[in-house]
């Protein structure tokens, strides 16, 4: 079963527990009440697991894609591994199935606290739209990690600069109900949070400001 609690405030190695003694645990219902949804899956059989081909159908989870992390595999490792931590947030659901491994995704609550959870093999979670999170592997890498999503247009990035930002409601596909810059930059230091878009394709962009338009459009 997963475990959850909310994080101290001690600087030192993200990849570390981070656990307050003593402890305040987190259960099930209270990410619930957040959005985050959780299940516990066979990982030694995800390509055809029946379950979650079940809830693959249910939710309309239509792609996959897997990222192993690791320095071996994962080009720039250090590098990403920085970049997972950023803290930002998403258009669209993210959700994450740890095939192999473990590590950690923090997530902000209604208080702007941090909610650590850890995750390991056979974990699954959907992080909500619009929730401010953050991912690291803990001590224990390498890990391997499979992201599941909903059809979307084919998808490319196109960086360009803050002053821009007025300039992306015409480009992307969708409208989001809350305000671009809040998705766009920073939390905290509204810089841009050069956060991991991904497309339905399993295809990644990067950049300091990233937004996203049907492939081919102008």
């Amino acid at each position: 079963m997963v475990q959850a609690w909310y994080m101290d405030d001690a600087p030192g190695d993200p990849r570390q527990p981070h656990r307050p003694d003593p402890g305040r645990p987190v259960g099930l219902e209270q990410l619930r009440r957040l959005g985050v949804l959780y299940w516990k899956l066979d990982a030694d059989k995800y390509e055809n697991d029946p379950e979650l081909e079940k809830i693959r159908r249910e939710r309309n989870y239509s792609w996959m894609d897997i990222i192993t992390i690791c320095k071996d595999k994962l080009p720039n490792y250090e590098e990403k591994i920085k970049m997972f931590y950023e803290e930002h947030l998403h258009l669209d659901d993210e959700i994450r199935y740890i095939l192999d491994g473990s590590g950690y995704f923090d997530v902000r609550d209604k208080e702007d606290q941090w909610i650590r959870i850890f995750m390991e093999k056979g974990d699954m979670i959907t992080l909500p739209a619009g929730i401010y999170h953050r991912f690291t592997v803990d001590e224990k890498t390498p890990s391997a990690v499979a992201g599941l999503g909903t059809p979307r247009p084919e998808l490319q990035g196109e960086s360009v600069e803050p002053q821009a930002m007025s300039e992306v409601t015409a480009v992307l596909p969708w409208q989001p109900p809350w305000p671009l810059p809040a998705i766009l930059v920073d939390r905290t230091t509204r810089r841009p949070c050069g956060c991991l878009w991904e497309n339905r394709c399993g295809q990644r962009t990067t950049g300091p400001l990233t937004i996203l338009k049907p492939a081919g459009s102008t």
